[in-house]
């Protein structure tokens, strides 16, 4: 089993493709890939075929989470040496960034599909989880290491 899984990290990892996420209905997934400069959000269906890219903007996109409702796509970005999470509509319109920072990683849905979990990290390294409204307003601290 662990052969099997050093196996499919190699892939991954060569492959230029970081976390992905399936549809709430399981028919397609949402990843992130590297397109020239940068990585990029494509969907495609659930077995890997008709995939397309649905990021439009400059940047580099990374870690998309669709939303429990299935109408978005929350995810991080880098561009300008600034850190963001954003939220997209699944076809690539309305993108918008809802908060920023040093370094921000890793956004996740809160089943309500309304709030976003994400870490923060400081310039010294510090690592605090945050949660933000869709609207991007009301970001608060949930746990400060």
């Amino acid at each position: 089993m662990a052969k099997i899984l050093s196996i499919v990290f190699i892939l991954v990892f060569q492959s230029g493709i970081a976390l992905s996420d399936f549809s709430p209905d399981g028919k397609q997934i949402v990843f992130s890939s590297n397109v020239g400069n940068g990585s990029q959000i494509f969907i495609s269906n659930a077995d890997g075929k008709n995939s397309k890219r649905i990021s439009r903007e400059g940047g580099s996109y990374f870690n998309p989470a669709w939303s429990p409702l299935g109408d978005m796509v929350a995810f991080e970005k880098i561009e300008g040496g600034k850190s963001y999470v954003g939220v997209m509509s699944i076809d690539g319109s309305n993108e918008r960034m809802i908060t920023k920072g040093h370094k921000i990683e890793n956004p996740s849905w809160t089943n309500d599909g309304q709030k976003i979990l994400f870490y923060k990290i400081d310039e010294q390294g510090n690592v605090e989880l945050f949660m933000i409204d869709l609207t991007g307003y009301n970001e608060r601290l949930i746990i400060s290491n």
